[in-house]
């Protein structure tokens, strides 16, 4: 096996575990909101303290990624994600915690997962040959939707065994399992064109948004994504309760729902990571 193999087979062995408890956690509080509450107003707001600082602070954290050490952000990230679930663990365990803090809890572990996922993905072209990118982007997205798809059913078993706190430790174990994989692993630093002063913050950004204007594909490509974080994803959000108000059903159907999505995304990861598959990018997003 060679060195960069190595490093990925490191990496993913953490990373399964703390995607899968961080994504099963994540179910359990949406499927525990639903059967509390059965809200359509908490649901909206709880999806929006999910997405919110991800979508505000995605502009800044590329840059900030560039300057920082990769391995470290990955692991506070994911340290940061476990301390909030624990914080959240204690109060509900106390019984001092209500629906916003819960909205609190939510907006924090986001920002932690705003950090992580662009670090994970920055960091891909620094420890994989070029030629193997696109197998390597298939492997994560494999995890990915593996992840999605163990997720809800494991999260509706555990909300009928387990009570909401004691879910929330699994979270904690996950990260802690990540970060000790990441210490065995040294991630380079991107080499820069020219050494001196660094530039601004604004500035890259601005440098940046010039170059995906520029660039046709890819600005077509960014607005399809900030499309879907508004109109797509608020719409799968609402799907645990439909499912159990309007359908009359349980956590059980809820979870059928979500591996269905999550079964695609095995699929189309799949496709891209087991065979070099030569075709058009521009197809395979469509």
């Amino acid at each position: 096996m060679t060195e960069w193999k190595k490093k990925f087979a490191i990496i993913w062995s953490g990373q399964i575990f703390s995607t899968l408890s961080s994504m099963t956690v994540g179910y359990a509080v949406i499927f525990w909101l639903s059967i509390e509450t059965r809200s359509a107003e908490v649901m909206a707001i709880a999806t929006i303290a999910s997405l919110l600082p991800q979508l505000l602070l995605g502009p800044f954290i590329g840059v900030l990624i560039d300057r920082w050490d990769r391995r470290s952000i990955m692991i506070f990230s994911d340290l940061f994600v476990a301390v909030c679930s624990a914080l959240m663990s204690v109060f509900l365990l106390m019984g001092n915690a209500d629906v916003s803090f819960c909205y609190i809890l939510l907006m924090l572990r986001s920002v932690g997962s705003a950090f992580h996922v662009p670090a994970m993905q920055a960091s891909t072209p620094l420890l994989a040959p070029e030629s193997e990118l696109m197998r390597i982007s298939g492997v994560n997205q494999m995890i990915q939707s593996g992840s999605i798809i163990a997720g809800p059913p494991l999260a509706a078993f555990l909300i009928s065994v387990y009570t909401i706190p004691n879910i929330l430790i699994i979270d904690v174990v996950g990260a802690v399992i990540a970060c000790i994989s990441l210490m065995f692993v040294r991630i380079p630093f991107p080499e820069k064109k020219k050494k001196g002063n660094t530039p601004h913050v604004f500035r890259e950004m601005k440098e940046g948004f010039c170059e995906i204007y520029n660039r046709r594909g890819l600005f077509w490509l960014f607005i399809i994504g900030i499309a879907m974080w508004f109109f797509v994803f608020p719409i799968f959000s609402l799907f645990p309760l439909l499912t159990l108000n309007y359908f009359k059903l349980g956590a059980y159907h809820v979870s059928i729902i979500e591996v269905a999505w999550g079964v695609g995304m095995l699929v189309g990861g799949t496709v891209l990571g087991l065979k070099k598959v030569k075709i058009s990018e521009v197809l395979l997003i469509n």
